[in-house]
């Protein structure tokens, strides 16, 4: 069983990763932006300890693991725009009923807006 002491220890711990994620989260986007030909050297250092200068430090210190920059980049963004409300867009032709053979197509859209203003009509 866990002490309140261990429990507050692991809630540092927690904190103190959060915040050094959001120091290099940015630093590794920009360095990748600027120089990408260096990140595959940069891995490869990191995940081979012999070529590691120094070797004392844990893997991925100065800049953001890839597998975690990844996630936060690319699958984070993703469910947070999938969990967005859809506004209801219906969009229909009358190409749909009667298909025409001339090029000039006349399209309608519907559209549910939840405007914040209460001044739009």
């Amino acid at each position: 069983m866990k002490t309140i002491v261990s429990v507050l220890q692991d809630i540092e711990k927690l904190i103190y990763k959060v915040l050094m994620w959001v120091i290099l989260i940015p630093k590794t986007i920009v360095q990748i932006a600027l120089h990408p030909s260096w990140v595959p050297d940069y891995v490869a250092k990191e995940l081979n300890p012999e070529e590691k200068i120094d070797k004392e430090h844990a893997p991925f210190d100065e800049f953001m693991s890839p597998v975690i920059l990844l996630l936060v980049v690319a699958l984070i963004p993703a469910l947070v725009f999938n969990s967005l409300p859809r506004f209801g867009t219906t969009i229909s032709s009358s190409a749909d009923e009667k298909p025409t053979t001339d090029r000039t197509l006349v399209f309608e859209a519907l559209t549910d807006f939840n405007p914040a203003s209460t001044q739009l009509y």
